[in-house]
């Protein structure tokens, strides 16, 4: 079986479709505020909170859906997930209780978090790179999205074609299969087998090597962990406590800081005459061009290696922009930073942006696997929220080079963590409790 078939691709779309939701979350705030800020003066701390309240709940949602994927399966984060998005968009769209809305939108984000831990168990190692990586790619193209839409449609009508769309996805997570790991984890061979003949389109010789392959990675796991079995299990905090530093030196290296507010961004050191959101536009389509192609090139090179090139690129890029933004008032030196932005944009999309969770959701034992992915999730929604939240105040008071010199540091900082602590996960068969891959050597 040479080639992913139209059952396995169906699947992973339906449940990449929360990361479309993650970046038109984002997105939406950059329209909404520029809906109120063309009938009204608004302060850094108004949109803060704009941007913000798409957010407040998230970690809600992931302090919850590991327990609910462990207990009830995978598919039920999904059906959770757009059955909330429905009810908040819809909020949003017909009544006045905006912040109301925002708020289950955002509790509806953080249960999605999880939904590459479905991609990710469906999936021959073949594929999974290139196929999870089309959550980063959806999430940004839902960025996109909403800066080209933001001129020709209200945020009352986009709020109501998102219920309608989360709605449609609800009824399609029905026709999926839940995943054959989980099945397995609950001692659930015959459904695990008629979701692999689902999933691989009845390819026998394919099933019977998969269903031994869980089976050995699972020989040991006689049932699934307890809530004290996580607390008192070593490999489970060692897990957590490397991969929270990944995630957040990956944040604080800029780009899920200038996406939210890129429009602000850009008008601090756009001295040209090009209007600011065509800028923001611009930026972000670089970034989905880097992320199209990063499908593309994941399976021919190895995680760690595209990491941290592209981090070592992005801190020369930064340093450079940052140099650029302390004479931003030349036009050469303007158009030199963004041009260095719009580089770091690509290369950020291509690896930085995309690949950490890939090694994570590849590097997790099964019955570890919903845990730890839930306790990263909330640390990243926590973390992502106080960031939106602080970083147009950060804007209004901190010269730009000065930001765009700590982006540098941290991308620094990543790429000497993942040189010494992140192990290569390409190609690996999906590690039971015997073949921890990030402790086993």
């Amino acid at each position: 079986m040479n080639y992913i078939n139209y059952k396995e691709l169906f699947a992973c779309i339906v449940a990449s479709v929360p990361s479309l939701y993650l970046g038109i979350n984002s997105g939406f705030s950059t329209e909404f505020i520029y809906e109120i800020s063309q009938k009204e003066t608004i302060s850094s701390d108004t949109v803060s909170w704009i941007g913000g309240s798409g957010l407040m709940l998230s970690f809600v949602g992931c302090l919850i859906d590991g327990y609910l994927m462990d207990k009830y399966g995978r598919k039920s984060l999904l059906y959770l997930t757009f059955a909330i998005h429905f009810i908040g968009w819809m909020v949003i769209a017909k009544t006045e209780y905006f912040i109301f809305g925002r708020f289950l939108t955002g509790l509806a984000l953080g249960v999605g978090m999880l939904s590459t831990v479905y991609i990710s168990e469906i999936l021959l190692p073949r594929y999974r790179g290139r196929l999870l990586l089309l959550c980063s790619t959806l999430e940004i193209f839902g960025n996109l999205f909403m800066y080209l839409i933001e001129f020709y449609i209200s945020a009352k009508t986009t709020s109501f074609i998102l219920s309608i769309l989360a709605l449609i996805l609800f009824l399609n997570v029905y026709l999926i299969p839940e995943t054959p790991y989980w099945h397995m984890l609950k001692k659930q061979n015959g459904k695990a087998i008629k979701s692999l003949v689902w999933l691989r389109d009845g390819n026998e010789l394919t099933i019977d090597s998969e269903i031994y392959n869980i089976e050995e990675n699972l020989e040991q796991t006689n049932k699934s962990p307890t809530l004290a079995d996580t607390i008192l299990n070593v490999r489970w905090w060692k897990s957590f406590l490397l991969f929270s530093v990944y995630i957040l030196l990956t944040e604080l290296s800029g780009f899920d800081m200038i996406i939210p507010y890129s429009v602000q961004f850009f008008a601090v050191i756009n001295r040209t005459r090009i209007d600011n959101r065509i800028v923001s536009s611009t930026f972000v389509t670089i970034a989905l061009a880097g992320s199209i192609a990063s499908m593309f090139i994941v399976e021919r090179f190895k995680r760690t290696t595209l990491i941290k090139n592209t981090n070592l690129i992005n801190t020369v890029l930064l340093a450079i922009a940052g140099l650029s933004a302390a004479f931003s008032h030349s036009i050469i030196s303007s158009i030199i930073c963004l041009l260095c932005i719009f580089v770091y944009s690509s290369t950020v999309a291509i690896s930085t942006f995309s690949l950490p969770w890939t090694i994570i959701s590849e590097s997790l034992p099964t019955e570890l696997r919903a845990t730890v992915f839930s306790a990263l999730s909330m640390e990243f929604s926590i973390t992502y929220f106080l960031l939106v939240k602080i970083f147009p105040a950060i804007l209004a008071t901190t010269s730009m080079n000065y930001i765009l010199f700590f982006f540098a540091i941290f991308s620094f900082l990543n790429y000497c963590f993942v040189l010494f602590f992140i192990k290569e996960t390409r190609g690996i068969i999906l590690p039971g409790n015997r073949n921890f891959a990030i402790f086993s050597e």
